[in-house]
C-alpha cells in the first residue's frame, strides 16, 4: 500500500499543481493459483500555462482516476490467466481558469467521465512442439461529456463537480480472440499467431490480424530477428 501527496505553486503563473495518489496491491497463493489484487486512485489539479497553447496561458486541468483490477493465475499442464478490470477517469478542462478574464465567446469548461470495464482470459501449454496459447478478451468503454459523443435524450449532472451537465455519450464494444505459438530447434526459434477482432463501430466486421517472428541466436549476447504483424490501435475518445 502507498500513499503521496504533493503540489508547488509553480516556477511561474499559473504553473501550480496539487497531487494525489493512493494505491493498493494484495496477493493470495492458495495452492498453485495465485490471485492479485490491485485498487488506485489519483487526482490532479495544474495550471497548464503554455501547456496546450501559449494562446492561452490561463489553462486550467483537473483529473480523477479510479481504478481496480483482479487476475487469477493458476499453474499446470495447462496454464490459466483471467483478469478483470475496471477504469473510471474524469476530465475538468478550463481554457480560462475560473473564468477569469473568458472570452464572450466562451460558453464554459469542458467535462468528460470516460469508463473501461473488461475481462480477459489466456491459457498456455507446453508440449513436444513448443508452446501453443490460446486467449480472449471482452471490453467496453464509454464516455459522457458535453463536448465528446452522440447527444442524450436527457442531461446529466457531472459527477463530483459543482456546476457542468453532460449532454453527450458513446459506447463501444470489443471483443478479441488469439491463437498462438512458439517452437524452438536448436538457435532457431519460430512463432506465428492470428488475433480475430470484432469491435462494434468500425463497420468492418471481423477482422484478422496474422503475426510471424523468426529469430536466430547468433551468440549468448547477439540474436537476429525477423517478423511481419499487422496491427492495430484504435484511439481513446479523447485522442479523436
Amino acid at each position: 500500500m502507498s500513499a503521496q501527496k504533493g503540489g508547488s505553486d509553480g516556477y511561474i503563473q499559473n504553473t501550480d499543481f496539487d497531487i494525489m495518489n493512493l494505491f493498493y496491491r494484495g496477493e493470495l497463493s492458495p495452492g498453485r493459483t495465485r490471485a492479485s489484487l490491485q485498487l488506485g486512485y489519483n487526482e490532479k489539479g495544474f495550471g497548464a500555462n503554455s501547456f496546450y497553447s501559449a494562446t492561452y496561458p490561463n489553462q486550467f486541468e483537473a483529473t480523477r482516476t479510479m481504478f481496480a483490477a483482479l487476475s487469477l493465475q493458476s499453474e499446470g499442464q495447462i496454464r490459466l490467466k483471467s483478469d478483470i478490470y475496471w477504469r473510471r477517469h474524469h476530465d475538468r478542462f478550463e481554457l480560462f481558469r475560473d473564468m477569469r478574464d473568458a472570452a464572450s465567446w466562451y460558453a464554459g469548461h469542458n467535462y468528460h467521465l470516460s469508463e473501461v470495464t473488461g475481462v480477459s482470459v489466456n491459457a498456455s501449454s507446453t508440449w513436444a512442439l513448443g508452446t501453443s496459447s490460446l486467449g480472449g478478451e471482452l471490453r467496453g468503454e464509454a464516455v459522457w461529456s458535453n463536448v465528446l459523443g452522440l447527444p442524450m435524450d436527457e442531461p446529466m449532472d457531472v459527477p463530483g463537480e459543482s456546476e457542468g451537465e453532460f449532454t453527450r455519450h458513446f459506447y463501444r464494444g470489443n471483443f478479441s480472440v488469439f491463437a498462438e505459438h512458439n517452437y524452438n530447434i536448436g538457435r532457431f526459434s519460430l512463432s506465428g499467431g492470428i488475433l480475430m477482432n470484432r469491435h462494434s463501430k468500425t463497420g468492418y466486421g471481423v477482422d484478422w490480424y496474422p503475426g510471424i517472428d523468426l529469430s536466430y541466436m547468433l551468440s549468448p549476447d547477439l540474436k537476429l530477428m525477423a517478423s511481419y504483424n499487422k496491427a492495430l490501435r484504435m484511439p481513446t475518445f479523447t485522442d479523436l
